[in-house]
């Protein structure tokens, strides 16, 4: 079947003369932004499992790290969607002044 096809199908459509770059690449990365904390999440659940896992799962310090970061991002996820809710400029340059 067409498995696989999206991923050359974007792939392809960078590479169009007149494509968006930087849009595209800052598009990616807050797909990336929305998709991560659930990837963690999952990713912690299944590595304390001990029948998944044995004794290598993590310890309470790394969980807590590892939570922690999943907090942090979750939050920089909200922040980035009420942002564009808000329609604020989300820029890296300086105010005009």
């Amino acid at each position: 079947g067409g498995e696989g096809g999206g991923g050359v199908g974007g792939g392809g459509g960078v590479g169009l003369p007149g494509s968006p770059l930087v849009r595209i690449m800052v598009l990616s990365q807050a797909v990336n932004a929305f998709l991560l904390p659930a990837v963690l999440i999952f990713m912690l659940l299944l590595i304390n499992r001990t029948d998944l896992m044995g004794k290598a799962t993590n310890s309470r310090l790394v969980n807590f790290v590892a939570w922690g970061t999943v907090l942090l991002v979750s939050g920089l996820t909200l922040l980035l969607i009420v942002l564009g809710v808000a329609d604020v400029p989300v820029t890296l340059q300086p105010p005009p002044g």
